[in-house]
C-alpha cells in the first residue's frame, strides 16, 4: 500500500511539470544608436518628439537625452516610419523595412513573430543596418551617423 501510495505522489509531481522552454530570442524592439559621422563615436542627441507614422505614440520627447533608442516594430506590416523632430521644427525620418514571419516554439508555448531581412532609409546623413534580424540580445539593430 506504501508503495502505491509513494507512486501515486510522485506521478501526481511529474505530470505537474512542464519540460518545456518558452524563452525565445525574438523581440520587437529595434535599437538605434546615433553616432558622430566624423569620429565614427556614439553621440548623444535630443528631439522634441520621437513618434511613428501613423500612431499618436509618443516614444521620446526633449526629456530623453541619449545616443541609443529603442523604438517598437509593428507587427502588422512590412516596414514602420519613424519621425524624428528636431528642436528646430524639421522632421527627419526613418524608414525601417522587414520580413514577418511566424514561427512555432510548441505545442504548449505557442507561436512568435521573427523579423528578419532588416533595411533602412533615412533623411539623416547616412545610416547603417548592423543586424538582420531583431532579437533580445540588446546589440545595436541600426546605426544613424549624424
Amino acid at each position: 500500500m506504501r508503495f502505491l501510495m509513494d507512486g501515486w505522489i510522485i506521478l501526481s509531481i511529474l505530470s505537474g511539470c512542464d519540460d518545456t522552454d518558452c524563452t525565445t530570442t525574438s523581440t520587437s524592439d529595434i535599437i538605434i544608436a546615433f553616432y558622430d559621422q566624423d569620429s565614427l563615436y556614439e553621440k548623444p542627441v535630443s528631439f522634441d518628439i520621437v513618434t511613428a507614422m501613423g500612431t499618436d505614440s509618443l516614444f521620446y520627447d526633449q526629456d530623453d537625452i541619449s545616443s541609443t533608442f529603442i523604438l517598437p516594430a509593428f507587427p502588422a506590416t512590412d516596414s514602420t516610419v519613424f519621425l524624428f523632430q528636431n528642436h528646430s521644427g524639421s522632421i527627419d525620418t526613418l524608414v525601417v523595412g522587414y520580413k514577418r514571419s511566424v514561427q512555432l516554439i510548441s505545442e504548449t508555448c505557442g507561436f512568435v513573430q521573427i523579423y528578419s531581412e532588416l533595411s533602412a532609409s533615412t533623411t539623416f546623413p547616412d545610416v547603417d543596418v548592423v543586424s538582420n534580424e531583431l532579437d533580445s540580445n540588446d546589440d545595436i539593430d541600426i546605426k544613424i551617423f549624424i
